[in-house]
């Protein structure tokens, strides 16, 4: 017999970073920390739930707690009373999860667990040491059979369990159609999230047509891309403007131009709505420089960021990671970005199989000339992806602490440098690259009070950066690898 879908208290939960991966650890620095923005998956996940009927729904984002990242009183009293707790996690999140997920055990021996995300779908036998039920890849129809099934999974696609001491993993679930895509619902989001979000997060479409061997949008959707329609975009971004329309669009899209010709259509459809147009933001791929109405339009549209993956400008890094690209179109394509009046974020990965002392100087003098302000990540080995099995494989991988697998910490073995030296270079890159000395805009252009301020922005979070404690143990670790 069915279960009363009415009758069940379902709580999601996201929990973000935190120090050394504990649950009530302190925020944790990073140059991530000052931008504020909802969680992705819960928040459709909810608005899903909603839809089919569930009426006691939560949605908790500790993010924006008082204090930033805590679980309150009110959090923790829900989560005990709750039937079934879903947690969405990413890498970097899997030990709190974790640790939130023993702790509900704990106060509801008949509560169920429920953990979703890209890293569970990667490790499933692991996750299942401390969860009833890891639902791999796309959730939304896999949650509700869940549901409606009392948390038995058994003969549902895309789930996997374990049961008396063995592992067990049903087929893979059908990715959905671009209809059934279409189809969802607007994310739900409280007053809180509305109040304390920086953008408004929309997702327009899933996965990348392109293959790099770090990414682990790959892994987790294979080399699919399917976008949603544009009046399906449109209503969701007319939901988030009525919401907040003081508030700018972020495209959070992998890949937000990967299909030109309907991303052009969509970019028209805002242009003739009363959509606020000014101060949204996109990540793209290079491409999108290659075609110039396209990039007309976006600027006409009022997209004013571009968040750029260049990773490189060296041709052997690059193949190292199968970009696809070249160094030369690389810089060709954030010239023609800046050109069409674009602030390029520029996110570079330092430490790659070709980089060297000498490329990676020459990557911060040409940043410090071409990009408006910078990411310098480390290549991350995440669970699921190429670059996981190829660093495992070659015994280069340095440490499986998962709450360091956030772009910040070195955690290979890298070919040209002592570990330490390499973290301390890109520790020092960002303190040079932001540097008030390096200013790359006239005065009077329109854009130095924007870069002032980034970079004052910037040497707070760098400062919190190298005085954490997390870093500093990493920093001590890597010394002595």
């Amino acid at each position: 017999m069915k279960k009363d879908i009415q009758k069940s208290k379902i709580t999601l939960i996201e929990l973000p970073p935190s120090a050394f991966g504990k649950l009530e650890g302190d925020k944790v620095a990073d140059v991530y920390s000052g931008i504020p923005l909802s969680a992705r998956a819960i928040p459709l996940l909810h608005a899903v739930l909603v839809k089919s009927g569930y009426k006691n729904v939560v949605s908790i984002n500790p993010l924006f707690n008082i204090p930033k990242g805590k679980l309150s009183p009110d959090n923790l009293s829900r989560i005990k009373e709750t039937d079934f707790l879903l947690i969405s996690t990413v890498t970097r999140t899997v030990p709190q999860s974790q640790e939130l997920a023993l702790l509900y055990r704990k106060m509801n021996s008949k509560g169920k667990v429920i953990v979703g995300g890209s890293h569970p779908t990667a490790l499933p036998d692991e996750c299942c040491e401390w969860a009833d039920v890891v639902v791999r890849g796309e959730g939304e129809k896999t949650l509700l059979e869940l549901l409606i099934n009392d948390g038995q999974p058994e003969g549902i696609p895309g789930v996997s369990f374990k049961k008396k001491g063995q592992v067990f993993h049903e087929p893979a679930r059908t990715f959905l159609t671009p209809v059934e895509f279409s189809d969802l619902p607007s994310p739900y989001y409280d007053d809180i999230t509305l109040q304390n979000r920086l953008m408004s997060t929309v997702i327009t479409s899933r996965g990348c047509p392109y293959n790099c061997n770090y990414c682990s949008v790959t892994s987790f959707y294979g080399q699919t891309y399917r976008r949603k329609s544009n009046q399906s975009i449109m209503d969701e971004l007319d939901t988030n403007f009525n919401l907040t329309p003081h508030k700018s669009f972020f495209f959070a899209d992998d890949n937000f131009t990967a299909n030109k010709v309907k991303t052009k259509e969509l970019l028209e459809l805002i242009l003739n709505s009363n959509l606020k147009k000014q101060g949204h933001s996109a990540q793209v791929r290079i491409e999108t420089a290659d075609d110039q109405q396209l990039m007309d339009l976006m600027v006409k549209a009022g997209v004013t960021t571009i968040f750029l993956g260049v990773e490189s400008i060296s041709d052997a890094t690059l193949r190292g990671y199968n970009k696809g690209v070249s160094a030369a179109k690389n810089k060709a394509a954030v010239k023609k970005l800046q050109e069409a009046g674009f602030w390029v974020h520029g996110m570079m990965m330092i430490g790659g199989d070709g980089d060297t002392p000498k490329s990676v100087r020459e990557t911060l003098d040409w940043a410090k000339e071409n990009l408006d302000s910078v990411q310098f990540l480390t290549p991350i080995p995440l669970p699921g992806t190429r670059f996981n099995k190829e660093m495992s494989e070659q015994g280069r991988l340095l440490t499986t602490n998962y709450y360091l697998y956030d772009g910040q910490h070195i955690l290979i073995r890298p070919i040209h440098f002592k570990s330490y030296d390499l973290q301390t270079t890109i520790l020092e890159m960002y303190k040079d690259f932001y540097s008030l000395r390096h200013l790359r805009h006239i005065l009077g252009s329109g854009d130095i009070k924007r870069e002032f301020a980034f970079r004052i922005y910037a040497h707070r979070v760098l400062s919190r950066i190298n005085d954490d404690a997390q870093m500093q143990d990493h920093l001590r670790f890597l010394k002595s690898c």
